[in-house]
């Protein structure tokens, strides 16, 4: 029986239309790029922290 490892992907531009994802509860779903412009004002830019 060969190695089990976990593979972690990440989606960019390169392969957003290419992957399907699967999270904890057995859903799939996949990502959509969606490019918009950077807003003038940095205070409108949001941090979002990452998640454990």
């Amino acid at each position: 029986m060969p190695d089990l490892r976990k593979i972690y992907v990440y989606p960019t531009p390169e392969n957003v239309e290419l992957l399907q994802y699967k999270d904890k509860a057995g859903n799939c779903f996949s990502y959509k790029e969606n490019e918009v412009p950077c807003p003038k004002n940095p205070s409108k830019i949001a941090k979002i922290p990452v998640q454990a």
